[in-house]
């Protein structure tokens, strides 16, 4: 995506006459400060994943940063370098073939972007457009209230896998969770030497709602060589299997073993069994205390990612009250991304489940692009607002700059979506989130309500810093406004 901002630059500056070389030149140094910096805050969001307390993601975080880098240090070399050699072949045949287009057709576009951004600027209309873009965004994100987290180990396997069709058969002809049954232990003093109650606890494990079949300590008697399978040789402790009704990895798996922790305390009781210490073991436990870290590190590391967004873009902009109006625009896009992530989910493929590690991989990306392209566009209007009012700035700066974002923005979200292909669920989860995500940010979130919301706040966008304004001559236009007449 930042090769296309610089190939825009190029293009537009060759359309309007300019020279290649100097359109080359020129439109590179025209968007540079703008990229660096966005490609600097997206891989200083994507390090705030280091603050995880789960290894893969600890290692995830920095690993994607560092790619970012990479591709940033490409964008910003070898793209204008190529610019710079090939000029015009750049681009060809488009810029051969757009003098012979109906000018009508070729500006049709232009027209509806600048009919947005002409709506979008003037304050009477920025009110009901953040009003219907916040509301829309907020009803997306009603989807979030079903979003489960989930360990997908076996289930995110294609259906036709060995492991998938033995897993299925298992519960099929047994019950859920009896592919990784849940192994409880209870120690106690003594505990190996109290058969009642041990075979009164077991039956009341089996009658739970949430529980499909249970194995474990003095439920049989057993051949001496096996005794010790349920009891250890001191006899202070002896455990239960467990295997609930529903598949162990999944999130209905989890809330059985929820279910059943509550409960019991008070079946402890009822068997007659005091002063007894519990111990979860298994896949399900497993799954249970992985999604419980990943939900506290998704709001410190969203917190952390904001928190450097907010300082990056601060520092570039030299105010304080756009930034916020950034972040907080993309965190609501981030909450009605997920929310329509879960509707697709289950819809298509009949699953509120969602692995993990993706909220965390994808929040934190998402943040970044959409920080990303919030840069652009307000560096944009930044640049414009120099010699303009804010408004007139708006509706010079965002058709010009919102072609780009969009091209940018497809090309991303068809790169991700080509994850998909990948037979496992975690990696079509990305490319569904990623994709929608960006498509979101793009044409919604970039398009109505950043430039809703500038126009609205107006001079204040700037705060705390004042902005000093030159206008522009009467009888020499800037580049900028010419440009726009051109544009026109």
């Amino acid at each position: 995506d930042y090769s296309v901002f610089f190939l825009s630059g190029m293009r537009g500056r060759i359309r309007r006459g300019e020279d290649p070389a100097s359109a080359a030149r020129n439109g590179t140094s025209d968007v540079l400060p703008i990229i660096v910096t966005a490609g600097v805050i997206v891989a200083a969001g994507l390090a705030t994943l280091r603050l995880a307390s789960i290894g893969f993601v600890q290692t995830l975080g920095p690993a994607m940063a560092v790619v970012v880098l990479v591709s940033l240090a490409v964008s910003v070399t070898f793209v204008p370098a190529c610019m710079r050699i090939f000029c015009r072949l750049m681009f060809w045949p488009g810029l051969r073939e757009e003098r012979t287009r109906d000018p009508l057709l070729m500006r049709a576009g232009s027209a509806v972007r600048r009919g947005i951004a002409s709506v979008t600027s003037r304050r009477l209309a920025a009110v009901p457009t953040i009003v219907v873009v916040g509301g829309a965004l907020a009803i997306a994100a009603s989807g979030l209230g079903f979003t489960r987290l989930a360990l997908t180990p076996i289930r995110g396997l294609q259906d036709s896998t060995p492991p998938s069709r033995a897993a299925a058969a298992a519960e099929a002809g047994f019950t859920g969770g009896i592919v990784a049954p849940t192994e409880i232990v209870l120690r106690a003093p003594g505990i190996a030497l109290q058969p009642k109650r041990l075979r009164r606890l077991s039956r009341a494990l089996a009658d739970q709602r949430e529980v499909g079949a249970v194995v474990g300590a003095a439920m049989a008697p057993l051949p001496r060589k096996y005794a010790l399978t349920f009891r250890t040789r001191s006899g202070d402790a002896v455990r239960y299997f467990v295997a609930f009704r529903h598949h162990p990895y999944s999130s209905a798996g989890i809330d059985d073993l929820s279910r059943l922790r509550h409960a019991m305390p008070g079946l402890l009781s009822s068997a007659g069994l005091a002063n007894v210490d519990v111990l979860y073991a298994g896949d399900t436990a497993l799954a249970q205390e992985t999604t419980a870290r990943v939900r506290h590190d998704l709001l410190w590391i969203g917190l952390a990612a904001a928190a450097v967004n907010l300082v990056l873009l601060a520092l570039f902009l030299r105010s304080l009250v756009a930034p916020v109006l950034l972040v907080g625009s993309s965190a609501l896009a981030i909450a009605a991304t997920f929310g329509l992530t879960t509707y697709v989910l289950r819809s298509i493929f009949d699953t509120s489940d969602l692995t993990y590690f993706v909220p965390l991989a994808v929040g934190v990306l998402l943040l970044s692009f959409g920080t990303d392209y919030n840069l652009f566009i307000v560096g944009r209007i930044w640049q414009e607002a120099d010699s303009r009012t804010m408004g007139e700035a708006i509706r010079v700066a965002v058709p010009r700059a919102s072609r780009a974002i969009s091209i940018a923005g497809v090309a991303l979200a068809c790169s991700f979506a080509m994850l998909a292909i990948v037979p496992i669920a975690p990696f079509r989860e990305f490319a569904v989130a990623i994709g929608i995500g960006v498509i979101v940010d793009t044409f919604v979130v970039r398009t109505l309500l950043i430039p809703a919301l500038l126009a609205l706040f107006g001079e204040h966008s700037w705060w705390p810093s004042r902005r000093r304004q030159t206008p522009a001559p009467a009888t020499s236009p800037t580049p900028a406004a010419a440009a726009d007449r051109t544009s026109r």
